[in-house]
């Protein structure tokens, strides 16, 4: 008698080993926390991926801006070397956006433009980009004569080829969108 006493206690030791009933259960509950994980991480992934898409829209509105704002500058001067030329052999005939001599001072602060912090421009002119929307500025451009270009002949009274660079700056205040464009452009006149 005292073995089936043994046997049956220890059967009952190990009856809670054998019992698989809660198996299912911490199974599903283990596959539910690992698929809470991976979606957790693609929502971040997500996230990260929304920003960088929403600051590239930023960064290339910006850039079309002052692209457009240069592309001006460019019609603009390329209007007077056709229409005026005269107006660009004599400085002081030079449209308010143009300059006779390189500009050497640095550009790409807008505080070099508007130097007299009034909103009126000192070097160069606002572009005429976006004139329906007061609440977005509009880009600023400015030309400078670079010289004769090289390999150009300089005859007294013939139109030369001249190298010129043209200057734009789009810069809202309050926001790390500033795009500095320089496009050089050769004109004869």
């Amino acid at each position: 008698r005292r073995y089936r006493h043994e046997r049956r206690t220890m059967n009952h030791i190990l009856s809670p080993l054998n019992n698989e009933n809660g198996a299912a259960l911490f199974v599903a509950v283990l596959v539910m926390l690992i698929a809470t994980m991976v979606g957790y991480f693609a929502l971040q992934n997500t996230n990260i991926e929304m920003q960088i898409a929403g600051n590239q829209r930023v960064y290339q509105r910006a850039f079309y801006r002052a692209d457009a704002a240069a592309m001006e500058g460019a019609q603009r001067l390329y209007n007077v070397a056709t229409n005026n030329p005269e107006n660009l052999r004599e400085p002081a005939l030079y449209p308010p956006w143009m300059y006779g001599a390189p500009l050497t001072s640095n550009l790409e602060d807008i505080n070099q433009w508007d130097t007299n912090n009034d909103g009126v421009l000192e070097l160069g002119v606002y572009s005429d980009v976006d004139p329906n929307d007061p609440a977005d500025p509009n880009p600023a451009f400015a030309v400078a004569y670079q010289g004769i270009a090289p390999g150009a002949q300089w005859e007294l009274g013939q139109p030369t080829m001249r190298v010129l660079a043209i200057f734009s700056l789009y810069d809202p205040q309050n926001s790390p969108e500033q795009v500095f464009l320089t496009t050089g452009f050769l004109v004869k006149y």
